[in-house]
């Protein structure tokens, strides 16, 4: 299995800037894959959001954007992905 890990920013003060990358992290080769959407465009980039996944898909709700508070649902099916390059 793998650990997902989806947004956050990019320090940490609330001033800094959201993400939206995906990652993927293999604990048996100790390695970060960085995935990107297989189709469409990956949520707007946001932290303080709920992430669980189910089966292949993640689910990311929510969260704090540039305008604020947000309140959607997005979908991630892992399975449907293209293989990742490995991050260094």
């Amino acid at each position: 299995g793998k650990l997902l890990v989806f947004g956050g920013r990019a320090g940490v003060e609330m001033g800094e800037a959201a993400l939206n990358d995906l990652w993927a992290f293999d604990p048996e080769a100790e390695s970060w894959s960085r995935l990107d959407a297989a189709a469409g465009a990956p949520p707007s980039p946001r932290s303080y959001h709920a992430a669980a996944a189910a089966g292949d898909t993640l689910y990311v709700f929510g969260g704090c954007g540039a305008d604020g508070r947000l309140a959607d649902m997005h979908a991630f099916c892992v399975r449907r992905q293209p293989r990742p390059s490995p991050s260094s």
